[in-house]
């Protein structure tokens, strides 16, 4: 979804802001980036990590 966002908006130029002020402008699609690239890298890892903890012990403790 929010890739689809992006690529609708490249050429759509808004205001970037430094600690609550206007700074040089940017476009939409860049911050939509920003937020979806930790999003994907976040489920990345997480898709790594299924393996190692989703175990099941199955028989009893010796």
């Amino acid at each position: 979804m929010a890739k689809e966002l992006a690529s609708q908006h490249l050429n759509t130029p808004m205001v970037a802001r430094t600690r609550n002020q206007q700074a040089v402008p940017i476009f939409f699609s860049q911050k939509v980036q920003n937020w979806y690239e930790p999003l994907e890298r976040h489920q990345e890892k997480l898709e790594q990590l299924k393996s190692r903890l989703l175990v099941v012990q199955l028989d009893g403790a010796g």
